[in-house]
């Protein structure tokens, strides 16, 4: 618990650390009911909607950061149905009891009912034993501060890696501080706030997300085009005539730019150069900045990322896992509208290999794309830019207002800071 509560006057030393006078020291199981699991039923890639009659079985994946995503569900296949046996109820906590080292135990607070949607053998369903003595949304988000989190990963068991498991056992004789119920609603309304908050931002990028991907299909396909640029009316591909609007050509990628695959060097050289290194994974995970005319469109050529596209830095070393474009012809293609078509059209035609998938550069040089004349790739590229920037923005609001939640659940969870109403007199 918060170091800043030591031998503070109102505050007790515990199990968990010290807490509040009034507070006390239980175990999870003398709060909480026994973790009831379900069965794993056979499914496939199509999930089902919440409010549909068809039934789901959710996937681990559905507790993502302490939110229910109720979407991430396989549906049951027909001969399954019979087997699913424990329905999400409301007023519960899931959490998942075997997944990777870094999401073993991680929770997540259910607010309603879903009577289509079962629990699988890896996520286990909690309740309250009694609503007059714990908040289960209180207790979600204890257990999911930074403190928590890690001792619940340090009862978890396995060999491997990859999957951890954690037992009823090790669960339930978890000691938590407990506050009143009073102050445990209190702190819950609190966070909840800030909840609201992060899933409106959350939605709002969802929705940016979705146009972009709607505007990409359209405007990168020439199915919709700016005044300036429509002189006349086509009707693109219908009877297959595959015709292209006014303007617009196919060129070979090789044509345009220089696709260059560096050679792998030392990890060692890459360090003393002092430039950030880009290979298969740091590629994927660069994020956007506004100043695009100082980065290189890569792609990854090797593994199970192979064929993403993004931008890296211009001074970077992007290694053997991954090709940059060069020398691009900026006469021929406005750099950002190359690097949205190449996002648009993907890379699964020319990717070989099944165990150890790659793309080799005398394909890739090959690979033929639609370019509109250099304004209209500009103004496509721009409005394309734009919504990139509108969804970063979000994210970054998205991420304050998360951090912003962590900050409180640090001071309010641990009884660090107490909302007025509870402070006895004499302390603060």
């Amino acid at each position: 618990m918060s170091k800043r509560n030591e031998n503070r006057p109102g505050y007790k030393k515990t199990k968990v650390g010290w807490i509040p006078e009034d507070w006390e020291c239980l175990t999870i199981k003398e709060v909480c009911s026994q973790p009831v699991s379900g069965f794993s039923a056979k499914g496939n890639a199509e999930a089902v909607s919440p409010n549909d009659s068809n039934i789901g079985v959710l996937r681990l994946s559905c507790i993502i950061e302490g939110y229910f995503n109720s979407y991430e569900n396989k549906k049951v296949v027909q001969a399954d149905i019979p087997k699913v046996k424990t329905p999400i109820s409301k007023d519960t906590m899931l959490i998942s009891r075997s997944n990777t080292e870094e999401l073993v135990g991680v929770v997540c607070y259910v607010e309603k009912d879903y009577p289509n949607l079962f629990l699988s053998d890896l996520i286990w369903q909690v309740s309250a034993k009694s609503s007059e003595i714990l908040s289960i949304r209180w207790l979600t988000n204890l257990l999911l501060t930074k403190e928590y989190r890690r001792k619940i990963a340090a009862r978890a068991n396995g060999t491997s890696g990859s999957m951890k498991k954690i037992t009823k056992g090790g669960f339930l004789t978890l000691p938590i501080p407990l506050p009143p119920l009073p102050e445990q609603k209190k702190i819950a309304e609190i966070l909840s706030a800030w909840d609201r908050s992060i899933e409106q931002v959350g939605k709002l990028i969802d929705a940016k997300q979705r146009l972009k991907k709607g505007l990409m299909q359209q405007l990168l396909t020439g199915w919709l085009r700016f005044p300036e640029f429509n002189h006349e009316t086509h009707e693109r591909h219908e009877k297959d005539k595959g015709e292209l609007p006014v303007g617009w050509r196919k060129l070979k990628l090789g044509e345009i730019c220089n696709p260059q695959q560096w050679p792998t060097i030392p990890t060692k050289s890459f360090l003393d150069s002092g430039y950030p290194v880009y290979g298969a994974n740091g590629i994927i995970g660069y994020y956007h900045t506004y100043n695009h005319e100082q980065e290189t469109i890569a792609v990854t050529c090797r593994g199970a990322t192979c064929g993403e596209v993004n931008l890296a830095p211009e001074k970077s070393y992007i290694t053997g896992n991954a090709m940059s474009l060069d020398d691009i012809n900026d006469k021929e293609v406005n750099q950002m509208f190359l690097f949205y078509i190449l996002k648009h059209r993907g890379f699964r035609d020319i990717i070989s290999g099944s165990a150890q998938p790659q793309i080799i550069r005398n394909n890739i040089a090959k690979i033929r794309i639609t370019l509109p004349v250099l304004p209209e790739q500009t103004r496509i590229a721009a409005v394309l830019s734009t919504c990139d920037k509108e969804i970063e923005l979000l994210k970054k609001k998205q991420e304050k207002l998360k951090e912003q939640k962590k900050g409180l659940m640090q001071k309010l969870l641990t009884g660090e800071v107490r909302h007025p109403e509870f402070l006895k007199e004499g302390h603060s």
